[in-house]
């Protein structure tokens, strides 16, 4: 009976496709998290507090600036998700 072949990552056939059904099930949630583009109406759900902050400072703040305030604003939400997921 031959092995399976690995793929150039080093995962085999049966390997990758368990991880690809892993990414799957989670991309939903992420895109959530990280999707929804820029500006005032970013994703579906009601922003916290401190996101309403962050985006109200906007206006006032250097394009790279207001880059790191949407950077902020998409680690905030991904570690709000890890801390609902534990």
């Amino acid at each position: 009976m031959s092995e399976p072949m690995p793929t150039e990552g080093g995962l085999d056939e049966a390997e990758l496709s368990a991880l690809m059904d892993s990414v799957s099930a989670v991309a939903p949630l992420l895109r959530g998290v990280l999707g929804g583009g820029k500006g005032e109406g970013e994703g579906k759900g009601k922003c916290s507090r401190r996101e309403a902050l962050l985006l109200a400072l906007k206006p006032y703040l250097s394009p790279e600036r207001c880059d790191m305030v949407e950077y902020l604003i998409r680690i905030s939400r991904i570690s709000d998700l890890l801390r609902s997921l534990q």
